[in-house]
């Protein structure tokens, strides 16, 4: 499945909850899916600024594909980090550089998560390139 599929899929699914207490208990679900983050990775400078949670991020390429990695404290972080993993882990550089990336447009989310946590999302994305 390439990258548009991924982000076409999780589109899907998370509007397909309509709720927003529905997608946010989604989300959470998610985050107890997200595997551990090797301790050797848990540095200062894959943490998060401004998120209020302790949330750590990194994405290494390996073979020009994106591995991702990372961690929160905290529910709604931590399924916003399996969501990035679930949509980009696998891809190459090329693909994430060459694709549209608008799944928290299509859906909404970066409107319904506080100020801090859209800006940790968009953080994340951006550690993608």
């Amino acid at each position: 499945m390439n990258l548009k599929q991924r982000q076409n899929e999780f589109v899907d699914i998370f509007n397909s909850l309509e709720e927003w207490p529905n997608r946010f208990n989604y989300l959470m679900a998610l985050s107890d899916e997200l595997p551990p983050m090797p301790e050797h990775l848990v540095i200062p400078a894959h943490k998060i600024q401004g998120c209020m949670s302790n949330t750590y991020f990194c994405c290494t390429y390996i073979d020009d594909v994106a591995h991702i990695y990372g961690r929160s404290n905290s529910c709604i972080p931590a399924g916003l980090v399996m969501v990035i993993k679930e949509i980009f882990q696998g891809c190459t550089r090329d693909e994430i550089y060459d694709t549209l990336i608008d799944f928290h447009f299509r859906t909404d989310l970066i409107h319904h998560l506080t100020p801090a946590r859209s800006g940790a999302l968009l953080q994340m994305l951006y550690l993608l390139l």
